[in-house]
Formats: C-alpha cells, structure tokens, sequence
C-alpha cells in the first residue's frame, strides 16, 4: 500500500506548544524525507486549515465531515486515490 500522513488540524494554545515542541522542519519535514512518503499538512491547504477546534485538536462531528470531504478531494486532486467509477 501507500502510505500518506495526515498533520490533522489543531488550534490555540495547543498548536502554539506543538510548533515549538514538535518544529515542523525538524520532525515533519525530516518524517517525510527518511520515510520517503508523501504527507498533506493542515496549513498548506485552506480547506483544511478553516476548522476551530473547541478543545484544540479535535474536530466537531459536522467539521469532522467537512474535513474529510476535502481531505479526500486533495487525496484525489493530487493522485494519492483514484476516483470510483
């Protein structure tokens, strides 16, 4: 199989202590270049990067939806899935 990581959205304080812990040039980046997989970062994608996180990395079910539909059409858009016929 492919694999593809996800940076899932998080918000406030929260990603505030992830990009200074976790740098995304040091961990992210670095991931992505030893494992020699693809990965779609929240931040690239405005389609993903909308969403609020009431308790800072976690989606409402009705944002949970919304940012499924668009993680499956950047999916598609950049050739990780093939549609269905």
């Amino acid at each position: 199989g492919k694999v593809i990581f996800l940076r899932a959205p998080s918000t406030d304080v929260y990603l505030t202590y992830e990009n200074e812990a976790f740098p995304r040039t040091k961990y992210w980046d670095k991931l992505l270049e030893k494992s020699a997989c693809s990965g779609i970062y929240f931040e690239d994608y405005p389609s993903l990067s909308e969403f609020n996180c009431p308790e800072w990395s976690h989606l409402l079910p009705d944002d949970a939806r919304k940012f499924t539909r668009s993680f499956v059409a950047i999916l598609l858009e950049e050739k990780h899935l093939k549609p269905r016929n």
